[in-house]
């Protein structure tokens, strides 16, 4: 979602469809909700003065809330991902079997997700 929001004119052209194909559903994390709104509070991210539940709704993404299966796997991913919203989308990719896009390389590694790295 943060890449959604701060780098949108900057995606590479094959994600940017992946995201904008309306077959595609496309679900934001309540982890990534979260973050968001922690990084927007902190003064860390603009979102011009839109409503984080404006632009789900506009950009026709679905929430992906927290299971509690997610939690559980959540104890399972390598310390190497020391971010809770990294390790959270982790779980959530592995419970869910959904490919995540990120910018992290290191979640590259991570065998168990499918996922694919944005090139900025």
């Amino acid at each position: 979602m943060l890449l959604w929001l701060e780098h949108k004119e900057q995606l590479h052209e094959t994600i940017y469809e992946i995201l904008n194909d309306k077959d595609n559903t496309i679900y934001v994390s309540h982890a990534s909700i979260l973050e968001i709104d922690m990084k927007k509070g902190l003064g860390e991210i603009k979102l011009d003065n839109l409503d984080i539940d404006t632009i789900i709704e506009v950009s026709e993404f679905k929430r992906l809330e927290l299971s509690s299966r997610t939690l559980e796997i959540v104890k399972r991913v390598p310390p190497q991902y020391a971010n809770p919203f990294n390790r959270t989308i982790i779980a959530q990719a592995i419970v869910e079997e959904l490919t995540l896009i990120t910018l992290d390389k290191s979640i590259l590694e991570y065998e168990q997700i499918n996922a694919l790295h944005l090139h900025i």
